[in-house]
């Protein structure tokens, strides 16, 4: 009786290792930014439109009747807060707001 053939299980990983290895760079080049990231934009909010003639008060951000609320600490001891809020039109984002406090 002659044996299984072998089944070539570590050149398949190696493969699958490779493809994912360059899979994760190809990632990176294409969703990497310049710019530091989002998330501590404006406290911890990650606005869409951080500054410039789109950030608006909360307050205002808070009269679009279409919006996205929410809320979120800046520090792991829940003594600093931010509300956050996107207003839309037509559900577009087409302002941003916040407002960041200390307890």
């Amino acid at each position: 009786m002659s044996e299984p053939e072998a089944k070539p299980a570590k050149s398949r990983r190696r493969f699958l290792g490779v493809v994912g290895a360059s899979g994760l760079a190809t990632a990176a080049a294409v969703f990497s930014r310049s710019s530091p990231a989002l998330a501590a934009n404006y406290g911890c909010c990650n606005l869409q439109y951080p500054d410039g003639p789109r950030r608006v008060s909360y307050a205002t951000c808070k009269t679009y009747g279409e919006r996205y609320d929410w809320l979120c600490w800046r520090d792991s001891q829940h003594k600093s807060y931010c509300q956050c809020c996107e207003g839309k039109q037509n559900h577009v984002t087409v302002v941003s707001g916040a407002a960041c406090w200390n307890r």
